[in-house]
């Protein structure tokens, strides 16, 4: 069976989704600072858009998925 891809069908790059996990997870922001963040970068990144994102990118499989990149 081969492995899939943590971010196929995803909109954003993987660094993107990455970033705003680590910042996450890393510093006591909520999504919705997450999300003003990345607008002041020119990315508009929903709030709910990060919550599912790092929901779906557990501690447990956060190395697997910086591997791929």
């Amino acid at each position: 069976m081969s492995h899939q891809h943590p971010f196929k069908w995803r909109h954003f790059q993987a660094d993107i989704i990455l970033l705003c996990v680590r910042w996450y997870l890393r510093y006591p922001l909520s999504y919705r600072d997450l999300e003003e963040m990345m607008l002041e970068r020119g990315l508009h990144v929903d709030h709910t858009t990060i919550f599912r994102l790092s929901s779906k990118i557990t501690l447990r499989n956060w190395k697997s998925a910086v591997d791929l990149i």
